[in-house]
Order: C-alpha cells, then structure tokens, then sequence
C-alpha cells in the first residue's frame, strides 16, 4: 500500500510537472514581436510500474506545437545627407515645407537635417540658376507645365527613382503617368497643384450665374468686361468656347480664333495685369465680368471675409473647359547622393496620405491623390468651394500639350499683341 501510495504521489507531481511544462510562456514586453511556431517534445504521461521491488519507468512522448516570442533585431538606419538645399517661390512656402515635411520626417528617422533655404523668383530663374552652379541646387518646391518641359528636354532636372519612392503610385493616374517630354516616361514631378481660371460676375448686374464663355462675347456686356492680358490663355479659351481642340489647332482654326479674340477686344474695357487692377475695377463695377484666379477669390483673410464677400461677385467655370496649370516640387540635375536619396526620401513621405492631405489643405491645394486614400467629403467640407474646382478641374480642365504650345508660343503672342492694339 506504501508502495501505490508513493506512485500515486509521484505520479500527481509529474502531471503537475507537465501542466507547467506545457503552459504558455511568458510574453515579454517589447514593443515589436515576431510570432513563429516550433515543434517542441514533452513528456505528457508518466506511469510507474512496480514489479518485485524493481520501478520501471515507462515514458510517452509525443510533439506538440508551441508559440515563441521573438524580438527582431532594429536594421540600422539608412545613411542620410543631414543637408539638403530646398528653393521655393515664396519664404512662407520653404517654412511650411520644412515645418510639414522636413522636421517631421527627420524625427521619424531619428535623425536632424540642416535646410539650405532659397528663393527664386519664377521657375526660368531656378533652371538658370541649375545650370550656372550645378550641384548647388537640389529641391524646387513648385516647377509647373513650361518649366518642367524645358527642364526635362534641357536636362536639367533629375528623373525620381521610384523605387526610393512607392508612395508616388498614391497619385492619380493622370497625375502618375503624365509624360513631361514625349519618348521620355520617366517621372519627374510630385504634382501637389492643379488649378484652372474661374470667371467671376457682379452679382447685383447679373442676376444669373453664367455656365458658359458666351456673356464674354456677348454685345449687351459691352464695356463691362475685364479679361487677363495672358495671349495663351486667351488663345486656349477662346478655341474651347469655339468647340475647338486647343490642342490641334489647324492654321484655319488659328484664324478663326483671333477674328473672334478681335471682336471681342472691341467688347473689353481692360486687358488686366494684376489682381490689385481688376479688384478696383470690379469694386467700382467699370467691369461686370472677368477671368480670376479661383484661389485668390476664394482665400479667407484674417477677418474671416474674401473677395466673394468683399466685392460682392459670384463665380463660375465655363462648361467648354479651360487649360489646366499643375506642379509641384522637382529635383534638380546635379544633385547626387546622399543628396539626391534624401530628396527623393522626402518627396516620398510628402506622398504619404496622411502626410499629404494636411500639406495640401494648409496650403489651399486640391488633393491629387487617388480618392481612395483619404476622406474627401471630410477635407471638402471645410472648403466647399474647392469641391467645385476639384470637379471643374477633374471634368472640364485641360492639359496643355506644351510641346505644341511651344512650337506657336512666339507667333502667337505676337499676334495676340498686334489684335490689341488694332493693328
């Protein structure tokens, strides 16, 4: 009885032995954890046999899976420049790109990066500059349609290496696939902007909102109207209001263009040339209608009014379509690694969503991103207005093919010149 007793003993502790064997293992407290399984044998029963005095121990043992706990090793960060040169349009541009972009970026990869900051007055002047002091320029925070052209056809800018930057597969596919110079697919360009010119009407001379470029060219507005003093742009919109391809022009569409341009010169009070220009001709309504920036418009000051409110107009995009300006920022030939990694590291997290639906928004842009990837209802909201440009743009707008504008650029332009002085 001793004897049975003893193994009965013995053989509790053993299941007890086992139960903790085969408990789940303690999970340590680490932020990051890999799980895998591993086969692993254990003992789970033991019996003892007495025979004559002699114990003989009869062992089982069999596999049983078990989950392991698994730190990963950190990968060390990648070797970045800790300078780069970032050259924007404005100061306030450079501030918000290093404030949104650099500084955050840098703290995400525990690292600090030096900004060399510069400015330029228009995008011929920083291509200029490139080609004056190469490798002294990296970063261009806005290169739009002329400029990337003739930067890409004068090699002067460098194409991205997507494989540095996945997140630019979030833009749209107009945006992602775009060719700056026909033969050449390569990408060149993180196209943040788009924008196309709005008409605006005094609301108290014109009860109704126009739809159309036709009140442009209507005799009863005579004297009432403001156009931009832009040859192109009046070249382009007045194709599109004749329900031509501004695109493919014939030379007799060309003539017909500028005969309808030469009538309605005889209908413009002003062909203006600044903002400050046409506000004052519109505040003292010498002009009903005019073509305006749509941003300018729109922005509110820091006495929550804008030039809606201000000047008492209202707005409009022509249901013909008008030509469609886009850009963002570009790198520039001659920046190299680590340099040019960085840049492209950047850009990169510039394109990331979240990132970039914050960018876009503090500074009045219309997402080109793939609608997918962030909630449009809520970033319009705030913004109504922008809902209707994103649809004019998206609906209406049209990409200049630059390579044509170019080929006639001069020849128009003096045309255009010529029908304005009657000549």
């Amino acid at each position: 009885m001793r004897s049975k007793a003893f193994c009965s003993v013995l053989i509790l502790a053993m299941v007890l032995l086992v139960t903790v064997q085969c408990g789940p293992t303690p999970v340590p407290p680490t932020p990051e954890v890999i799980e895998k399984t591993v086969k692993e044998t254990v003992i789970v029963e033991k019996e003892v046999e007495v025979e004559k005095e002699v114990q003989v121990e009869v062992t089982r043992e069999v596999e049983v899976e078990k989950e392991v706990i698994v730190t990963p090793t950190p990968e060390p960060p990648p070797d970045l420049a800790t300078t780069i040169r970032v050259d924007s349009l404005s100061e306030s541009g450079g501030k918000n790109f290093v404030d949104m972009i650099v500084q955050p970026f840098a703290e995400e990869m525990g690292v600090e990066i030096e900004v060399e900051r510069g400015t330029y007055g228009n995008q011929d002047e920083w291509l200029a500059a490139i080609k004056a002091a190469p490798g002294e320029h990296c970063i261009a925070l806005y290169i739009s349609d002329f400029g990337l052209y003739n930067g890409v056809s004068q090699s002067l800018l460098q194409p991205f290496r997507l494989e540095n930057m996945p997140n630019y597969s979030n833009l749209v596919d107009k945006w992602e696939d775009r060719v700056i110079v026909a033969g050449d697919d390569n990408a060149y360009v993180a196209t943040v902007d788009v924008g196309m010119y709005a008409f605006v009407y005094a609301t108290d001379k014109i009860a109704e909102r126009p739809d159309s470029y036709a009140p442009l060219f209507d005799p009863q507005y005579a004297d009432r109207i403001a156009l931009r003093d832009y040859g192109l742009y009046r070249v382009f919109q007045t194709a599109a209001y004749l329900g031509l391809d501004p695109n493919n022009l014939s030379d007799e569409d060309v003539d017909m263009v500028f005969e309808t341009m030469t009538e309605q010169r005889d209908l413009a009070r002003a062909y203006w040339q600044s903002s400050a220009q046409l506000d004052e001709l519109l505040a003292n309504r010498e002009v009903w209608m005019a073509d305006y920036w749509f941003d300018t418009i729109t922005k509110v000051g820091e006495d929550g009014t804008n030039k809606l409110g201000q000047l008492d107009i209202g707005w409009w995009f022509p249901k013909e379509g008008g030509p469609v300006w886009s850009g963002g920022p570009a790198i520039a030939a001659g920046c190299e690694d680590p340099q040019r990694h960085l840049a492209e590291l950047l850009l990169n997290y510039l394109l990331r969503p979240d990132v970039f639906i914050e960018y876009t928004a503090a500074n009045g842009y219309i997402p080109t991103l793939d609608p997918s990837l962030y909630d449009s209802d809520a970033y319009f909201a705030a913004v109504p207005y922008r809902a209707a440009y994103k649809d004019a743009i998206n609906n209406t707008g049209i990409l200049l093919d630059i390579a044509s504008v170019l080929a006639n650029q001069e020849e128009w332009n003096e045309r255009y010149e010529e029908m304005k002085l009657g000549e």
